[in-house]
């Protein structure tokens, strides 16, 4: 199998690029937890993060360039890699040129998306890899995985990832950190949530109009940064048995709504008595 030069020009504008600088990295208790204090595979995976394109957490830097950026070899590299494949945090293609011959690997991260604001990485072109007897190994054993996971994403649908993409993009300041929602693919209470929309009139009014809908959830300040304000909580009921989502969309949440705002008390002027006045029109 043909190599590929290691100073091939993409490889050089991609080693010299940014993708290296100090990001934001967030990896969650789940995460680590299933790498059972892998410390190469977390410093692995926190470096593809830098190098993910956001929208579709793949990218594909050379072994080299990885290594370089670990401080390690790139058999430790491939180890690694293989680490993270078989806990489910990552997923391998091969790239072949017009030949048939394998060229480099694009890796895509399996993972929830935090913030929007996060700023995982650039996703440019990061030079060519090279492909051993594992890699082929793995990918096939992989297969049934990414199947899985393709299929449950297909199934997703549109309006319902769109609702996704906005809730996670509404900030920090609105979603409180560790409330975002998975996409790729929605987890089941999300796919729950949205089958009992499609079986509801007023459910389906209510989520008709996504960005409508977005610009309600900016307005209903009560909610915000709140514990048990997450996107799954949209499609529940309240205590009294009211559609939480339509209650919001009604202005219920609303900083000057009237269920949740606190009453301001009656002024002694509105309480007095008028003797002059119409004893008609009350106080």
């Amino acid at each position: 199998m043909p190599s590929v030069p290691e100073n091939d020009a993409e490889s050089k504008e991609a080693d010299s690029s940014d993708a290296t600088a100090d990001y934001v990295v967030q990896v969650t208790a789940t995460e680590l937890r299933r790498l059972r204090g892998d410390s190469q595979a977390v410093q692995l995976w926190c470096i593809l993060l830098m190098y993910a394109d956001w929208d579709t957490g793949k990218c594909h830097p050379s072994r080299s360039t990885l290594a370089t950026d670990m401080g390690v070899s790139t058999d430790t590299v491939d180890r690694a890699r293989r680490r993270l494949q078989n806990v489910g945090l990552l997923a391998t293609e091969q790239r072949k040129d017009q030949n048939g011959n394998h060229t480099s690997n694009e890796y895509t991260l399996i993972r929830q998306r935090v913030s929007a604001n996060l700023p995982i990485g650039y996703g440019q072109p990061c030079g060519e890899g090279m492909g051993t007897d594992a890699d082929q190994t793995s990918t096939k054993e992989r297969v049934p995985v990414n199947k899985k996971r393709a299929a449950a994403k297909a199934a997703a649908p549109a309006d319902l990832l769109a609702l996704i993409d906005g809730w996670n993009g509404l900030g920090d300041s609105i979603v409180k950190p560790g409330n975002g929602a998975r996409r790729d693919p929605p987890s089941k209470e999300l796919l729950r949530g949205w089958r009992k929309v499609e079986k509801n009139k007023e459910l389906q009014e209510a989520f008709s109009n996504i960005p409508k809908l977005l610009a309600a959830i900016r307005k209903a300040s009560y909610c915000h940064a709140q514990d048990w304000f997450s996107l799954a909580w949209l499609f529940g009921n309240n205590r009294t048995g009211e559609s939480t989502v339509v209650k919001l969309m009604r202005g219920g949440y609303d900083s000057n709504g009237n269920s949740n705002s606190k009453r301001q008390p009656l002024s002694s002027a509105a309480c007095k008595h008028n003797p002059t006045a119409d004893p008609a029109a009350g106080f």
